[in-house]
């Protein structure tokens, strides 16, 4: 048995153990969730994305704002830029993103 999960890197127990077999391989898994990520990613022929990372994919920290300030302008408009037709552009950069899958896919 891996001692860690095959899709975040978080540990796998025989309490949390998830098996799911991967291109012919069974792989370990800390939870459901994680397992039928890596199944969803490898079915829609995204299954590259393991060979990319650089890093295991650990849980985020907690956000230091409560999720409603993100939606202000407040916060917006450092970063917005608006069109003529209303669009609204954000562009971020972030180096605490824990799940390269969400950017990669």
């Amino acid at each position: 048995m891996n001692d860690t999960c095959y899709h975040c890197s978080l540990p796998v127990t025989n309490s949390n153990k998830v098996q799911i077999t991967i291109k012919d391989s069974v792989q370990d898994f800390c939870c459901a969730g994680c397992a039928s990520v890596c199944q969803t990613i490898h079915e829609a022929g995204l299954g590259a994305f393991y060979s990319q990372q650089t890093a295991s994919l650990l849980p985020a920290v907690d956000l230091e704002y409560p999720l409603e300030f993100y939606d202000s302008s407040v916060f917006q408009r450092p970063f917005l830029e608006a069109s003529d037709s209303g669009t609204k552009t954000m562009n971020l950069i972030s180096d605490t993103i824990h799940c390269a899958a969400c950017v990669w896919l």
